[in-house]
């Protein structure tokens, strides 16, 4: 039996806002994009995960140190926009897909 990452508050963190969709690629059937925990309580930090619509096929996209939090799928489903603490420094980031291509886009202060 493979592991599942713990995932915050106990269940997935969709980006469903008022059925926007952007947890699925352009709002249609297809992948979810979330974020979770990769281990239990202090010791885990965000990645970013991409799962099929029946939960199957968990994905981790960044698996990095830092933090990465509060993804949204591009309109044409192609990228993924999400927030992290790379580098020491809140940003937005953005990456292909399937996790390539990470490039940060933005700097910010976290807030």
């Amino acid at each position: 039996m493979s592991k599942v990452p713990f995932l915050a508050w106990g269940v997935a963190f969709l980006f469903l806002s008022a059925g926007s969709g952007d947890a699925k690629p352009g709002g249609k059937p297809g992948p979810i994009v979330l974020m979770a925990k990769d281990g239990p309580g202090e010791t885990g930090k965000f990645d970013i995960f991409v799962m099929g619509e029946d939960g199957s096929g968990l994905t981790n996209l960044t698996n990095h140190p830092d933090d990465d939090t509060t993804p949204v799928w591009s309109p044409d489903g192609k990228r993924i926009l999400f927030q992290s603490f790379r580098g020491g420094s809140w940003g937005i980031h953005v990456m292909d897909a399937n996790g390539k291509n990470v490039k940060k886009v933005v700097e910010t202060d976290g807030r």
